[in-house]
């Protein structure tokens, strides 16, 4: 029965668009489970084993609807030969070590998992910061809505929250440590989106510092360092943070 549960996933999942492996999409990796599962001889869809099998090829299939995702025009800062080179998210791959931020707003080094494009119509919000005093330093984050974003609350610890939730006046933190006042929040459509997954759990975004887990684990805005230490306590096989 492992054989052709194996066989299946392989099957299936490569399907999902991997960005640097090709793919076309998230239908297409249900599609193919079922597919998959119809062409079975050995376990059909139509017995308890072939249900079992179909279930656990659609399970890798289901990650692709849950987790926030990133515009194409977002940046991840990557290490490369000990040098840091700013890439477009199309071209980071599973593997790469990013930058991201501890919750003691430290720079640190995370690895990315996956790195999955989807394509469809989606919305996102768009998120404009800056500098209120001087406007020296802006940033601008285009996110889905329930996409998980870090904030500084009034005595300066941070939490997390989705980004439909973010209001003008919001504070966000940067790559720089420094703190920026959200000034703009606008809603757009776009037709393609960015899952990226990193084993920490977070990544900084075109500068901004944001989350890479699953939607449905943020809900409403809580305290980063305790949502933070749930989620690697229950995703700990996946933990690889590279200090």
């Amino acid at each position: 029965m492992k054989k052709y549960s194996l066989l299946i996933a392989l099957f299936a999942t490569s399907y999902l668009p991997t960005v640097c492996f090709g793919g076309l999409g998230y239908p297409l990796c249900v599609a193919a489970c079922e597919a998959t599962a119809l062409a079975m001889t050995v376990f059909p869809p139509t017995t308890v084993a072939g249900v079992i099998q179909l279930s656990a090829c659609l399970a890798e299939c289901i990650p692709a609807g849950f987790l926030g995702c990133f515009s194409g025009d977002t940046q991840i800062t990557v290490l490369e030969n000990n040098l840091e080179v700013n890439k477009y998210i199309n071209d980071v791959c599973a593997g790469d070590i990013v930058k991201t931020m501890s919750n003691e707003r430290k720079i640190i080094l995370t690895k990315v998992l996956k790195n999955t494009k989807i394509e469809g119509i989606f919305e996102f919000i768009q998120i404009s910061a800056q500098n209120v005093n001087d406007g020296s330093h802006s940033r601008q984050l285009r996110i889905t809505p329930t996409h998980g974003i870090v904030l500084m609350n009034e005595d300066g610890l941070l939490t997390i929250d989705a980004a439909e939730h973010a209001v003008i006046g919001d504070k966000i933190v940067v790559a720089d440590n420094s703190v920026l006042k959200i000034t703009e929040i606008s809603r757009l459509v776009m037709t393609d989106k960015y899952m990226l997954e990193t084993s920490d759990g977070t990544v900084l975004a075109s500068g901004i510092f944001a989350s890479t887990i699953c939607d449905e684990e943020v809900g409403s805005e809580q305290l980063f360092g305790s949502k933070m230490k749930e989620w690697h306590v229950k995703h700990d096989n996946l933990f690889n943070n590279i200090q």
